[in-house]
């Protein structure tokens, strides 16, 4: 009768399975942080295109606040001009004046001031490999002068436009917006053909007078706002440099 005999199978004791143990844990554990780690590394390289990304926007705002800045400051004075004529009466006298004046005064050139690049940073959640506090809070900052820049514009030419139908059974608006090839004989641009006023109570030559001088509000403010945020930009790219400097 054949008998079978078991394989021997050696007993493993307490150290044994703790060692095994021991060994895998590490093994997952080593394997974890180096996933970490490369994941880390991954995310600062992405961090630092978008900060990147982010710098080359500011400096593209820089030439657009140089270029605005010049034409409200001059707007200012146009704006002005008109409000004096209406305000002193001589709108006929000095209708082609006007004409001249209008065409610098209709229309607003507001700052281009995309935010893409920041909003990106702060949508993939890079702000956090940001370690300056100053530069944080700044870049929010910032974000918010452009908004309320861009709510207050909204608000003021809303309030224009809820004007006009009263500012058009005073003042000949038939031709404001349909540029054709007339230029003004200096050069300077669009004249905008308009028809004599007619008499005006003292009622509708202050809707008049409050018409215009909300183009100069909105010029002013608009003027101040871009010096503000011009001055914003140059602290927040200088920032931005030293901060890529750590990468």
């Amino acid at each position: 009768m054949e008998v079978h005999h078991h394989p021997h199978v050696e007993k493993k004791n307490f150290k044994d399975y703790f060692l095994e143990f021991l060994m895998i844990f590490l093994a997952v554990t080593l394997g974890f942080i180096a996933e970490n780690i490369r994941e880390h590394y991954h995310e600062k390289n992405i961090a630092e295109e978008l900060l990147k990304g982010y710098k080359a926007e500011l400096i593209n705002q820089q030439s657009i606040f140089a270029n605005v800045e010049k034409e409200f400051a001059e707007k200012l004075t146009y704006c002005d001009s008109a409000k004096q004529i209406i305000y002193n009466g001589e709108e006929n006298r000095k209708l082609n004046t006007l004409e001249n004046l209008f065409y610098h005064i209709s229309g607003l050139n507001i700052p281009s001031t995309n935010t893409s690049a920041y909003d990106q940073i702060v949508s993939s959640g890079s702000l956090r490999y940001i370690t300056n506090t100053n530069l944080l809070n700044l870049m929010g900052q910032y974000r918010a002068e452009i908004e309320k820049n861009k709510n207050y514009n909204a608000s003021i030419t809303q309030a224009v436009l809820n004007m006009e139908p009263e500012i058009s059974k005073i003042q000949d608006l038939h031709n404001l917006l349909h540029e054709d090839s007339i230029k003004a004989p200096d050069g300077s641009g669009y004249i905008f053909p308009i028809k004599p006023f007619g008499s005006m109570t003292s009622e509708q030559r202050g809707v008049m007078v409050w018409y215009y001088e909300l183009f100069y509000v909105q010029t002013y403010s608009n003027l101040q706002a871009t010096r503000k945020m011009k001055q914003s930009n140059q602290e927040l790219t200088d920032l931005v440099e030293k901060e890529l400097d750590k990468y």
